[in-house]
């Protein structure tokens, strides 16, 4: 996690991959039990705020990707979780769990970095392929993320 967060792009780069490896190895039961599973998620999301102008495009593009694995990643290990809301127990299924997640993911990753680094055409190119690896994780669910093209009219 410290390498993660660290300042130095090479380095967050490697504790980037380190959990994401550290993720796919941990059982599905120890995250949901201990709670680790929104402790990474916040971990990681800082790192797709490394855009552009701010970060160099080459850095920025060297931690997107790693970053998006990890996110991934943490949400194909989701598993049913209860969440209290007013004192009354809901039960929210893995994939409800796993969707709320890539939802997360697609409005404060993807459409976000779109819309700060959208004329860094690599950028941009990393973000596309990411949009497939997500999109493919999410199936059906995906469709609340299109937007209807407004048609012209004479």
């Amino acid at each position: 996690m410290t390498l993660a967060d660290d300042s130095t792009t090479r380095v967050r780069e490697e504790g980037l991959i380190i959990l994401t490896k550290f993720l796919k190895k941990l059982p599905d039961k120890t995250l949901r039990d201990t709670g680790l599973s929104k402790v990474f998620e916040d971990a990681i999301f800082p790192t797709l705020s490394y855009l552009p102008s701010l970060t160099p495009e080459d850095e920025s593009i060297q931690l997107l990707v790693p970053a998006f694995e990890a996110l991934r990643c943490l949400a194909s290990k989701q598993l049913s979780a209860t969440v209290t809301k007013n004192n009354t127990a809901t039960a929210l299924t893995s994939n409800q769990q796993q969707t709320k997640l890539l939802d997360k993911i697609f409005r404060e990753g993807l459409f976000t970095a779109y819309f700060h680094a959208k004329d860094h055409i690599r950028i941009v190119e990393v973000l596309c392929q990411q949009t497939v690896f997500i999109l493919d994780q999410m199936g059906i669910y995906a469709v609340k993320h299109l937007k209807v093209r407004p048609t012209l009219t004479q």
